[in-house]
């Protein structure tokens, strides 16, 4: 008898502010997609907006992120016109509608975060180095979530 994996993993249903509505089934990225994501997450900012990276350097690392999260998400309710938008269509989206969806994603499922983080407000960009990001990556608390308990979003 074989070991099912769809036992064993968990799925995540993501609600977003800025969307009443949608709801985003995804479950955690397996570990090889980790390395390409950690490295898009540091060169994009804690934001994911690479406001110091020329353009084709950010839509490059965006790139990255998202298809993380493409492959991470099971399904969704997301509708065009009263017609269902299929999941293969995520990259179909603009950048904007995804940066949303990618900060929530990765702040609950990829770091347990129990809330996602508020959208982010117009202010002055903060000018600090790659280290100072990365050494504030490092500082996120991350929650260890049981097997056998529950998750929210």
């Amino acid at each position: 008898m074989a070991f099912d994996q769809t036992s064993r993993r968990k799925t995540y249903a993501l609600t977003f502010r800025p969307y009443p509505g949608l709801t985003v089934w995804c479950r955690k990225p397996g570990f090889a997609a980790l390395e390409d994501l950690t490295a898009a997450v540091l060169a994009l900012g804690d934001e994911f907006d690479g406001e110091r990276m020329s353009g084709e350097e950010r839509v490059r690392w965006w790139g990255v992120l998202f298809r993380a999260l493409e492959r991470s998400v099971s399904d969704w309710n997301l509708t065009d016109g009263g017609r269902t938008v299929p999941v293969a269509g995520l990259l179909d989206q603009d950048h904007e509608f995804l940066l949303a969806l990618a900060r929530t994603w990765y702040a609950i499922v990829v770091l347990h975060r129990e809330t996602a983080p508020a959208a982010p407000e117009a202010e002055e960009p903060e000018q600090d180095d790659a280290a100072k990001r990365e050494a504030r990556l490092a500082d996120i608390p991350v929650r260890v979530v049981d097997d056998d308990e529950p998750v929210s979003a």
